[in-house]
């Protein structure tokens, strides 16, 4: 991995790799770390979220402070790209470490109950007003999985406009900021 990072040195996502990779050999929390920092400039939600949580078991070994931040930091990016498995093992990551795992969105499902949960976080990002590359970025997917998502979201509540669709969340689910 440090060979492709050397080869390819503006590549953050090989940067990334080659010190989660370092980290994971030696048990350091400081290359994972570094791994999380270059992530963090990619879109790549799975390998952020991958390193958060390695570094999250390190951390907790070594009683780290930070370690159910990043499992939670991980939980969430993982739930919002439907990474089931991820979300599945690092629910069970937390509350073996009797933690709770926040509830999906900070919302109830029986908000807007027609929608699957990815479609119902972009309808909240975009009822808060937000751009379809703004809840791209938000949500660690790509501007096209929005506009799909929007396309579903439309013709499952059957609205045509941003705004009614706005006002529809409003109604159902109550204020967005």
């Amino acid at each position: 991995a440090r060979s492709l990072a050397a080869r390819n040195p503006g590549s953050r996502s090989a940067a990334g790799a080659a010190a989660h990779a370092a980290g994971l050999l030696s048990g350091d929390l400081n290359e994972v770390l570094r791994a999380i920092t270059e992530f963090r400039q990619t879109r790549r939600p799975l390998a952020l979220a991958s390193a958060l949580e390695d570094a999250a078991l390190i951390g907790y070994a070594t009683s780290s402070d930070d370690a159910l931040t990043r499992a939670r930091e991980a939980l969430s990016i993982v739930s919002s790209v439907g990474a089931v498995q991820a979300r599945l093992r690092l629910t069970d990551l937390l509350d073996r470490w009797g933690a709770t795992a926040p509830a999906e969105g900070g919302r109830a499902a029986s908000c807007l109950p027609e929608l699957s949960p990815a479609e119902r976080k972009v309808a909240m990002e975009v009822a808060a007003g937000k751009t379809n590359i703004e809840v791209a970025d938000t949500l660690y997917i790509s501007r096209h999985t929005v506009d799909a998502h929007l396309r579903n979201i439309f013709a499952k509540l059957g609205v045509r406009r941003r705004a009614e669709l706005a006002a529809r969340v409003a109604r159902e689910c109550g204020p967005t900021t």
